[in-house]
């Protein structure tokens, strides 16, 4: 009896435990699939060992990444994202604080100054970047050092360019893609010129290897040859970063092909025969007509043709009539 009374309440506790609360059943509703998913928020965190400009990178990553992104201030060992079966931490750090981006920092004695970033579908590692950090440049260390700083939430323009093309390599066009993905924030449908408070302009040097990362504050300026299109004038706010790309991991094929499948609600379904002129924004619709019967065509007859009926063997006709008349009398 007194086991069966033990199972009863281990069950009564595991069940208790099951039940949410509105607010836990509010944050599983909003980490669940949708059809138009949140923005990607961003998983900073050391790793066992780190040096001084490891750290003040994630620093500067969380000012750019702001307010999306969460920073983890202990350090973290055992975290190893290249190696299968070691990963198991930081997927499950990532799933806890809700995060599909994250940024590792550490270094050691062959790995100086190493950056690991990289991007997560269903909390499991997807893509996998190592960068090391071989210069730093803070914002007060710019000559002359900015004015204002680069505003929270706003959206940035962001610049790929350099010797070498993103596009060219594999390696080199999933990073881009990664980027974009960090520095991109909310998406939006339309957005105002003005808001545009900032230019990130990322550099990749020859071999594929060196990269550069500068960020900028765009002046809106009067243009006297174009009333219409303003003059731009870009000012320096840091920081700068100079890049090496040391190691690159993609995703396998069927994780790719199930992380990029697109669900089908909402979109617009192929209407059949009607397409647009793209020139004009014309719809254009096709009509498909089957054979005619043109022998069986029923056609008015003109005035010329109607009057009487005769006998269409008889080849004489009311001329005739008329003449024989004439010769009787």
């Amino acid at each position: 009896r007194q086991r069966s009374n033990a199972k009863k309440r281990a069950a009564s506790r595991a069940s208790a435990k099951q039940k949410l609360t509105n607010r836990g059943k509010k944050i599983l509703a909003h980490r669940n699939p949708k059809h138009v998913e949140n923005a990607k928020k961003a998983l900073l965190l050391l790793g066992a060992s780190h040096s001084a400009k490891v750290k003040q990178t994630l620093t500067e990553l969380v000012k750019l990444k702001k307010p999306l992104c969460k920073k983890l201030s202990r350090s973290n060992p055992d975290i190893y994202p290249f190696e299968t079966g070691r990963a198991g931490k930081l997927e499950s750090l990532a799933r806890q604080n809700d995060c599909s981006l994250f940024a590792l920092g550490s270094h050691t004695k062959k790995r100086p100054h190493n950056l690991t970033i990289g991007r997560m579908f269903d909390f499991q590692i997807l893509d996998v970047f190592e960068l090391g950090v071989d210069e730093l440049t803070l914002p007060h260390e710019i000559d002359p050092p900015p004015k204002v700083s680069s505003g929270v939430g706003l959206k940035p323009a962001i610049v790929f360019t350099g010797e070498e093309d993103f596009d060219a390599q594999e390696e080199t066009r999933a990073l881009k893609n990664f980027f974009l993905d960090f520095f991109r924030g909310e998406i939006l449908g339309e957005i105002d010129v003005p808001a545009i408070d900032r230019v990130i302009v990322l550099s990749l040097r020859t071999g594929f290897k060196s990269l550069s990362f500068r960020q900028y504050r765009p002046r809106w300026m009067r243009s006297k040859s174009h009333p219409l299109l303003p003059r731009v004038e870009l000012d320096e706010i840091g920081p700068r970063i100079e890049w090496t790309l040391r190691r690159t991991q993609l995703a396998s094929e069927e994780l790719a092909k199930t992380a990029l499948r697109r669900s089908r609600h909402g979109a617009e379904k192929k209407k059949k025969n009607i397409s647009r002129d793209t020139p004009l924004g014309d719809t254009v619709g096709r009509i498909h007509v089957g054979k005619q019967p043109l022998d069986n065509l029923v056609l008015a007859r003109p005035k010329a043709l109607r009057g009487a009926a005769t006998d269409p063997t008889s080849k004489q006709g009311p001329s005739s009539e008329t003449g024989s008349q004439s010769e009787a009398e």
